[in-house]
């Protein structure tokens, strides 16, 4: 369980779903990602991300954030993931694509190490590079 300061390397539209994209991220790993508002992709090739594996626990205060907390059919509010709180990344396989994690968004800053992302978790923000480790930043376990 893990989550890693990665790139996007590639993104195409997904085949079969008009809302989703597929990208492609240094680590290997393909991640499905929704457009934004306007219809545009979320991501672009080259931006820095936060890659969360599969198996780890996102807190709640991320799934919020992440839009990934509902109210289910009992009236429970929970996240929409894997397990039983709807906290636990798994695999998701759309239109023929398996999506392997989860992607937190930051803000792409210029500093003197180059480029790098700012991200805020529930208390504070930071700015983080390129293969850095977030686990811990972000309380995922």
């Amino acid at each position: 369980m893990s989550a890693t300061i990665v790139r996007v390397i590639d993104v195409q539209k997904h085949p079969e779903r008009d809302r989703l994209t597929v990208n492609t991220l240094s680590n290997g790993v393909i991640c499905l990602s929704n457009l934004t508002d306007d219809g545009t992709p979320r991501y672009s090739i080259g931006d820095l991300v936060c890659h969360v594996s599969i198996d780890s626990v996102v807190p709640e205060w991320l799934l919020k954030r992440q839009d990934c907390w509902r109210v289910d059919s009992k009236g429970k509010e929970k996240g929409t993931l894997g397990g039983n709180r709807g906290d636990r990344v798994k695999p998701i396989k759309m239109g023929g694509i398996t999506s392997e994690g989860m992607l937190v968004a930051g803000v792409m800053v210029n500093d003197d190490m180059g480029n790098a992302i700012r991200l805020t978790n529930d208390v504070t923000e930071n700015v983080f590079v390129f293969g850095d480790d977030v686990t811990e930043f972000f309380q995922i376990s």
